[in-house]
This record gives C-alpha cells, structure tokens and sequence, in this order.
C-alpha cells in the first residue's frame, strides 16, 4: 500500500476523502429519512470518491476497502432501497452499478499502476547509463540539487580511447563498469558513482579528505582489469571540486573537470579545480577555444591578413618576400601566429589555410608577374596526398611561372623519413617550384639526413643566428651548415638578422639570403605591390 500510495496525496485530502465516503456511507446505512442522500442515489457519488482513491492511493488499499464496503451495503439494503413493489427493479439497478463501478475501479487501478511503474521504468531508464547501468549525468545533476555541498570528482582514463578503436566501444563500458565497481568499494553508503560517456567516472562524495581523494587515485592508478588473458593497467587522473556553483549546470562542472583530470594524468596526484594551476589551464583552454572560432569565422570570411617580409640578398640578387600571414582578433587586434596556427593544426584546418595563402598570393602574382614569394606549409600539408596536385591547379589557373614560388618545409618534414613527405618534396620541383628547409638546425643529426634530401634553399634556425656574434659555438654551427649546404648546391638564408653586427658577419661568411627586421619589416602585401 506505501508503494502505491502517491506522494502528491497530502493528509488533508487523505482526511477529507475519508470523512466524505464514511458520511455516505453512514446515510446508506441509516433507514430512510425522507432526504435524497438516504437513499441508492448516494452511490452515485461514492463512485468518484473510490475511482479517486483507486487512482491516487492504489488499488491494493482501495479494493478491501471496497469489498468491506458492498458487505455493508448488502447486508443493510433495506435501509436505502424502500419496500415496495419496485424493491426488485431497485434492487438490479444497484446491483448492475455496482458491478461496474467495481469493474471500473479495479481496471483504473491497475491501469494507474501500470502507468506509475512505467514512469518509474522511464525515469530509471532517463537516469542510467544503457551500456553500464550505472547512474548518468542526470542523476548526477539530481543528486547534488538535493545535496550542494558534496564533492564532485572525475576520473578519466585517457588511455582507454586507444584501446576502445582496437576492441570496440564496448571495452570502454566493461572497463569502467569494472573500476566502479572497485571503487564502491572505498566508497561510504551515501556516495555514489556515476559514468559520463566520453569522460569518465563521476564520484559524488561528502566532506572528503585529501587522505581519501589520494586512496581513489591510487585505487584508479593501481587497478587491473583482466581481457583476453591480459592484464590491463592505464594511468588514470582525478579532478574535483565542490558542486555549490555547478548546482544548475553539471555539465559545465564535467567539462572543467575534465581539464584538472587531465592536469592530473601529468602531475600524479589528485588535482582541484579551485587551485591556481587549475585556472591557467582552464583560461589557457578558454582562450583556445575562442581562437578555434575567430580561425573558422576568419577561414569563411576569406578575412586572414598578408604580410610579406624582404629577403635580400647578399651577392646582389633581386630580393623576393616571405608571405607571413596575420588574423585579427573580434576586437581588430592581432592574433600571433605561434597563438593560432598550432589551433589550426589541432583541428585540421592547417591544409585549408596554406592553400587558402597560396591562392590569394598567386591572385596577387598574376597583377605582378615579377614578384617572387616563399610560403610557408604547415606538417600536416606536407603530408597530403592531394596537395601537390592543388597547386597545379591553382599555378594553371592564375597563370604564375612555379620557379617564382619557394615552398618553405621545416626541417623535421623536409627531411622526415616518411614516403608522402618525400613525394611532396620531389613533387613541388617537379612542377618547377622550389623547395626551402626552414628551421634548419633545431633536429637531431640534421647534417646526416640533409644528405638524403633534395632541396634548393636552406634556411638556418634564427636561434643560432642571433648568438652568432657573441657565442663562438653557434659561430661555428653557422659556419658548419654553410660549408653543407654549399656541397649540396644549396642557397643559405639567415633568419633574425636584428642588427648591423649580425649582418657584416653573415656576409663575411657569404650566406647568400639574409633577412630580419634589420633587413626589412613585414609590411601589407597589398601595400607592397
């Protein structure tokens, strides 16, 4: 009956439904007193008060109640159906109601069964993961509205991504359902664990101590869950927090976790999103994601700044220009490159950039045949099948002779090991373009792998070339990768010549480019044509 019973039913209307069905009652079973309430009619309005009763408080409670009922009523017939000659036409008509009204009551009370358990099956269902049956977000968010002032802890197991692409999606639920498990067991009666798709487990403790956070970290960390005979382990973080400020927006609350939880991975312990080091993180987070959405709204509007910058030559050569390209803040400001490019590669829009680059220069080339530029190609174009064969469409469409276009590689592409890297190098001077090294010098045994690779210019790392006059070491570094560079038929350029000094020793050395801002700044490549 408590089961049943609804919870909207407050004990006033429990009362007064009571005190209405015992008065009918009572004027059903008083003998005639000349009013219409003592007579069978009464039974007409003690239907509505048992179908409410069936509905709200439950068939279990209102069927004996009801069987107690038509005893009464049948054994004191008399007092509410008049001893005449139609005492038997009365009496089919009461019996008649009455069976229906009781075949109506039970049928609505097992219908608002069926309906309250099927309610609860979809609030279950609403409130539990499917894969895990474990608790959700939802009933996260549920638990600490009713309790603000617990704990919030996420454990996230980056390395199960990699595993779940090899075994299916399933390894992820298996996994997590078994470290839940074992964490339940360090858990009080009133702490929950939840899983989050995507994260992780969630942990909804009460005034925990650093003690027991170190104990969930360690029992995460130290975990092994058996698979296919083997014993898997993976390094697991842990982020927390109190739930006060997050009490409407749990999911919010996930994503920050989800920032400490992977501070956490790298520093070995539990971390606080509360803590200052957390913040950072969470600032530096927020701030690349608002660079993701000026980059996408830059890349749509066509809205990226060029600028080129002179590379002169030392031997008397016409100067050509490095393309450097700008984005401008909502605010009009500018953004660094070394800001958004590193966003742009995260999110794969490197290749679309660099194309977009090589066909507004090329626009601009084909107003002013003479120019000759550099550009810059990020790592993931380089490895592009498609590129090459985008920059002969783009060279054929705006007319531009290749030879006036030198495509800068860093070192770590130009002279990787990998087959598609090789390919775009050989395939650029195949089309007649030429190919620079750019930061050359910042890899490991860069002079043993210059000699596999087929390049036209080297340009030397700027690091090197501002100690040149004042560390004997990067002197000779210099000198070393000129002396190279010239066994391989190749052009040097020096980076960051920032002073006179730095120039007349480049030049002693006869590098054949130089260029930094003693050379020439950036300046608009509109202006400049």
């Amino acid at each position: 009956m408590k089961a049943q019973f609804s919870a909207s039913v407050s004990f006033p209307q429990f009362a007064a439904w009571s005190l209405l069905l015992i008065a009918l009652m009572y004027c059903l079973n008083t003998t005639y007193q000349g009013n219409i309430l003592f007579t069978f009619y009464s039974l007409i309005l003690i239907f509505p008060l048992m179908l409410w009763s069936s509905v709200r408080i439950g068939y279990v409670f209102t069927a004996p109640v009801w069987t107690v009922m038509m005893i009464v009523l049948a054994k004191n017939n008399v007092n509410y159906i008049a001893l005449n000659d139609d005492f038997m036409l009365h009496q089919v008509f009461v019996s008649t109601a009455i069976f229906i009204f009781t075949q109506t009551i039970v049928i609505m009370g097992v219908l608002a069964r069926f309906n309250t358990l099927r309610f609860e099956q979809l609030l279950h269902m609403g409130f539990t993961d499917p894969m895990t049956n474990m608790p959700n977000l939802r009933a996260l968010k549920a638990d600490i509205k009713a309790s603000p002032n617990s704990t919030v802890c996420l454990i996230q197991v980056p390395e199960v991504d990699l595993f779940a692409r090899r075994y299916g999606t399933h390894f992820r639920a298996r996994y997590q359902k078994k470290l839940a498990e074992e964490l339940r067991t360090k858990l009080n009666d009133d702490e929950k664990v939840y899983y989050h798709a995507g994260y992780g487990l969630l942990l909804k403790l009460e005034q925990p101590s650093w003690g027991r956070l170190s104990i969930l970290y360690r029992s995460a960390n130290t975990f092994r869950y058996s698979h296919n005979n083997q014993q898997l382990g993976f390094r697991s973080g842990l982020g927390y927090c109190r739930a006060t400020q997050f009490c409407n927006d749990v999911y919010s609350l996930t994503g920050k976790l989800g920032i400490v939880s992977g501070l956490s991975v790298v520093s070995g312990k539990p971390e606080n999103l509360e803590a200052q080091s957390s913040r950072e993180i969470e600032n530096h987070i927020v701030g690349r994601t608002d660079i993701r959405t000026v980059l996408q709204k830059t890349l749509d509007n066509d809205a990226f700044v060029l600028m080129a910058q002179p590379i002169v030559s030392t031997r008397g050569e016409e100067r050509y220009h490095e393309i450097l390209l700008r984005m401008l803040d909502e605010e009009g400001r500018f953004i660094p490159p070394d800001r958004f490019l590193p966003v742009a590669t995260e999110a794969g829009l490197a290749p679309d950039i660099d194309l977009w680059v090589i066909k507004n220069t090329l626009k601009t080339m084909q107003l002013h045949p003479e120019h000759c530029f550099s550009i810059n190609l990020a790592p993931v174009t380089v490895c592009r099948a498609s590129f090459v064969n985008s920059v002969q469409l783009l060279l054929t469409q705006f007319g531009v002779d290749p030879h006036r276009i030198i495509f800068e590689i860093t070192e770590a592409d130009a002279l990787s090991d990998t087959e598609q890297s090789e390919n775009t190098v050989r395939s650029l001077k195949s089309l007649g373009c030429r190919v620079a090294i750019d930061d050359f010098g910042t890899g490991f045994s860069s002079h043993a792998r210059l000699r596999d690779v087929s390049a036209d210019i080297l340009k030397i790392d700027g690091s090197f070339i501002r100690e040149i006059t004042e560390n004997e070491l990067s002197h000779y570094i210099v000198e070393s990768f000129c002396h190279v560079a010239r066994m391989k038929n190749m052009q040097v350029v020096a980076e960051y010549v920032e002073n006179e000094k730095i120039q007349r020793t480049l030049e002693k050395m006869n590098v054949d480019w130089l260029q930094g801002y003693h050379i020439g700044k950036p300046v608009p490549l509109l202006t400049l044509v």
